[in-house]
C-alpha cells in the first residue's frame, strides 16, 4: 500500500511541475501578446488582467509543490518557456500575426482547463482538499478569459479583414 501511496504522491508532483511549465509560459505568452496588440485596447487591459491572475497561479502551484516537499522542474520551466518564446516568434512574419496570436492563446487556454480539470480529478481521489481547491479557482479564471477570448476572436479577425 506505502508503495501505491508514493506512486501517487510522485505522479502529483509530477503534475504540478508539468502544470508550473505550462503557467510559467502562458505568463510570459500574456505579457508578449499584451504588447502586440495594442490595436485591441480592451484585449491588452484583459490579457494584463489575466497575466496577474497567472501569476497568482504560479505562486498557488509553487505552494502546493513546497507543501507536497518538492520543486518546480527547471528543466520543464525553461523548456516550456522558450517553446513560448518561439510561438510568439513565428506569427511575428505572419500579415495576419493578430489572428495568430489569438488563435495560439485560444488553444492554451483549452490545454490550461483540461490539465486543471485532471489535476482536480486526481486530487479530489487522493483526498488533497488544497490541490483540489486551488484548481476549482484555477479553471474560474480560465474559463472566464476563454469566453472572452471567444468573443475578442471575432472582432480582432474582423480587424484583420479591413484595410
Amino acid at each position: 500500500m506505502a508503495n501505491n501511496t508514493n506512486k501517487q504522491h510522485e505522479t502529483m508532483v509530477k503534475w504540478l511541475r508539468d502544470l508550473h511549465a505550462t503557467e510559467r509560459g502562458a505568463a510570459d505568452t500574456l505579457d508578449r501578446l499584451a504588447e502586440r496588440l495594442g490595436r485591441h485596447p480592451q484585449l491588452v487591459t484583459r490579457l494584463q488582467q489575466h497575466w496577474r491572475e497567472k501569476e497568482e497561479q504560479i505562486r498557488a502551484i509553487e505552494a502546493n509543490l513546497k507543501r507536497l516537499n518538492a520543486d518546480p522542474s527547471r528543466v520543464k520551466d525553461t523548456a516550456t518557456r522558450f517553446k513560448s518564446l518561439m510561438d510568439t516568434f513565428a506569427t511575428v512574419v505572419a500579415s495576419d500575426e493578430p489572428v495568430k496570436d489569438c488563435l495560439t492563446l485560444y488553444a492554451l487556454k483549452h490545454y490550461e482547463i483540461a490539465s486543471y480539470i485532471a489535476l482536480a480529478t486526481a486530487a479530489r481521489e487522493l483526498s488533497d482538499a488544497e490541490i483540489t481547491s486551488m484548481c476549482e479557482r484555477h479553471l474560474e479564471q480560465d474559463r472566464a478569459m476563454t469566453e472572452f477570448l471567444g468573443t475578442q476572436l471575432a472582432e480582432v479577425t474582423l480587424d484583420n479583414l479591413r484595410p
